[in-house]
């Protein structure tokens, strides 16, 4: 009897307990639904359906681009009700029926994903809208329950016909632009409003994927995709058994309008490109599809000549194989001011070389790397004694030059000038043992130099995993020729929201990462090179203008000569990196990837390399201001010494010029004059 009692009162303890824990969980929930939904009204969460354009100003404030809203927005009633048929016929079937969300389609969507590998998705229009107004597109618990509440919201606020208005005037039909009224002048120089049936399928389907389906770009795909809106169509009754068998006759090619948008060329895209990128990574928001205004640093008659390179306005390249990219710096803030995306850089949202592309830095890393630090750390001059001769990393791998000669001792001015690896490397073997990998590694790190690849000591020749954007490899010649300071580049220095509200502002920070000796030791060198014709670099010397620079060259690997074919001597990549008093810039030209049976290649000899100087002169001159005047600091000591010495010495009176060069020391020494020969008395025996 007690046993049935104690089991009686357990029971109730349990029902009891589990009904409470329900109860606060429903009501936590409801709570947490709740003030999620309260939140939707916070302007971070939510976009405007009915948002205005983005627009993008340079550094001027004058406004160069209007992004993101296309001028012709479509109302309903200018929607072709095969339009209207197609998208919800094969997106979302019950649209005017459900109030946000179709939970018989939920249902039976996850019955689907359990039962079969692939994936169905249950999303209403209204859901994707919503999706499309949020600012973060990461797929969250969180999110979407925000998602889901917000198509409630937009449910009860607007009715049916102005959702589809947000929708086709908000989601991307394009890769690049939203709305409906560009998708139609883009694919088919149309007016929404005079799409045929067979066209309207076609921009239905590009709603799941625009860039899979992108009709110029993959004309199957969208075919595929069009026949398979249509399918829904018929299944729906909106069509008609004819309609379809006719509609899905034509061929994607043949409704296409056949001057593609990505022939045309856009003022200043390439830095608009890194803008939208930058902004994105800043604040989270695509300026196409939010409406917020930007204030760049953009400098229009500098990225107008780089824009003639780049549509060969301003000359010929020697073939069709060769590409560029360029990025300049404001060496005062680390403004980038302009950058170069590559030739024929027709479109918008492009690769783009300046910034997207990863190189190799190749030989224009030793001056800001191991060199520099040996300035600083090791008492080097342009006069230090170097010896070129086989030499081994400290692994004991070996290293040799390019051109397997050597030359003995040499001053590091021109163990720079003819980028000698093998004192690169012995330089680099001298920091490593006395500070370690990782202050190397930190140092990188701290102007951008490294890649996610692990540090090793081929950095000091510039080989790495990945390769670092010319904005980055730019930007690091700042501390050479800005007294050692290193300022973070940026594209933005403002951005506000419609109502006014800052959303981000760039606070410049420097690092001083040198001292300002060093740096200007290491600045003097660079403009001795390009002053003495080192590696040819007179052809980038500008009148009345101060110029420092080095070169690069950037080999295929060894697994790509062998399998196209290219000569063992095959380079890939030529640099300039240098500067100005104002400007610091850096210039690849090169090959996007190997292509059989083609000279994707530099050889000896290749007159395409001299592109690179020309391009580096080019946008140099447009740049910079007229200044020959180096600031010099005060600690600086500039004296004649002996070349080839082990130690630095002072000429004597027999010394010949040519055995003797100026250098600068981070500060005034004793220095001792090179002794004179000493003779043995002579015996004479009488």
């Amino acid at each position: 009897m007690r046993s049935k009692k104690s089991r009686s009162k357990v029971f109730k303890f349990i029902s009891s307990s589990l009904l409470l824990l329900i109860t606060i969980f429903t009501a936590g929930i409801g709570i947490y639904l709740g003030l999620s939904y309260n939140n939707l009204e916070d302007s971070k969460l939510i976009k405007r359906p009915d948002a205005k354009p983005s627009k993008i100003f340079d550094n001027n404030s004058y406004l160069v681009q209007s992004i993101g809203k296309d001028e012709s927005s479509v109302t309903y009633d200018m929607l072709p009700k095969y339009l209207v048929s197609a998208l919800t016929s094969i997106e979302d079937s019950s649209f005017f029926e459900h109030d946000g969300i179709d939970i018989k389609r939920i249902f039976s969507s996850l019955l689907h994903n359990i039962s079969s590998s692939s994936v169905q998705g249950a999303s209403t229009l209204t859901q994707q809208l919503a999706k499309n107004l949020f600012l973060s597109p990461e797929r969250t618990l969180d999110r979407k329950i925000k998602e889901i509440l917000l198509s409630f919201k937009l449910e009860s606020e607007y009715d049916k016909k102005t959702i589809l208005e947000f929708y086709f005037n908000n989601v991307y039909f394009d890769p690049v632009i939203p709305g409906i009224s560009y998708a139609a002048s883009k694919f088919f120089n149309k007016n929404v409003s005079d799409l045929t049936l067979s066209e309207s399928a076609l921009l239905a389907g590009l709603v799941k994927s625009p860039t899979l389906y992108e009709p110029f770009k993959h004309p199957e795909n969208a075919d595929k995709r069009k026949n398979i809106v249509l399918s829904a169509m018929l299944k729906n009754n909106v069509i008609t058994n004819n309609e379809y068998l006719h509609a899905s006759k034509i061929k994607c090619e043949d409704m296409l309008f056949q001057r593609k948008s990505s022939d045309i060329s856009y003022p200043y895209q390439a830095y608009l490109d890194a803008v939208y990128q930058e902004c994105k990574k800043l604040i989270g928001i695509d300026p196409y599809s939010s409406s917020i205004e930007i204030y760049t640093y953009l400098e229009p008659q500098i990225q107008k000549v780089v824009d003639s390179i780049q549509d060969e306005s301003k000359f010929n390249f020697y073939d069709e194989l060769q590409q560029f990219g360029c990025a300049l710096i404001e060496l005062k803030t680390g403004h980038v001011v302009a950058i170069g995306g590559g030739r024929n850089y027709s479109g918008k949202k492009l690769f783009n070389r300046g910034y997207d592309k990863k190189v190799n830095p190749a030989s224009t890393i030793k001056p800001i790397f191991e060199y520099l630090l040996a300035v600083e750390n090791l008492n080097y001059n342009k006069a230090t004694t170097l010896i070129d001769e086989e030499t081994t990393y400290l692994n004991g791998e070996h290293l040799s030059n390019a051109t397997d000669h050597y030359s003995g001792k040499l001053p590091l001015l021109d163990a720079l000038g003819y980028s000698k690896n093998t004192t690169a490397i012995d330089t680099l073997n001298k920091l490593t043992l006395k500070y370690g990998d990782n202050y190397l590694e930190n140092y990188l790190k701290s102007i951008n130099l490294m890649d996610n690849g692990k540090y090793t000591e081929s950095y000091g020749l510039g080989g790495m995993q990945e390769g670092v954007s010319l904005v980055n490899l730019a930007s690091s010649y700042q501390v050479i020729a800005n007294d050692g300071i290193y300022n973070e580049p940026h594209f933005i220095k403002k951005i506000v929201d419609t109502d006014g509200k800052v959303l981000y502002e760039d606070k410049q920070v420097s690092k001083q990462i040198v001292s300002k000796e060093a740096a200007y030791i290491m600045k003097d060198m660079l403009q001795n090179l390009v002053d003495g014709g080192y590696s040819s670099l007179d052809q980038v010397s500008i009148p009345h203008v101060k110029v420092g620079a080095k070169t690069g060259t950037g080999q295929y690997p060894s697994n790509v000569i062998r399998k196209y074919h290219y000569p063992s001597s095959a380079d890939r990549d030529s640099l300039v990196v240098g500067f100005s008093n104002d400007y610091s810039l850096a210039v690849w030209t090169g090959f996007d990837k190997p292509e059989e049976n083609e000279k994707t290649y530099f050889f000896n000899g290749d007159r395409r390399k001299s592109l690179t100087k020309k391009i580096f002169k080019t946008v140099m001159e447009t740049a910079a201001k007229k200044n020959m005047a180096n600031s010099i600091p005060n600690s600086i000591f500039n004296t004649k010494v002996v070349k080839y010495a082990d130690q630095l010495y002072y000429p004597n009176e027999i010394i010949p010029d040519e055995y003797t060069m100026f250098t600068n020391l981070k500060e005034y020494q004793n220095i001792e004059t090179y002794p004179l020969p000493t003779y043995d008395p002579i015996i004479v025996n009488v």
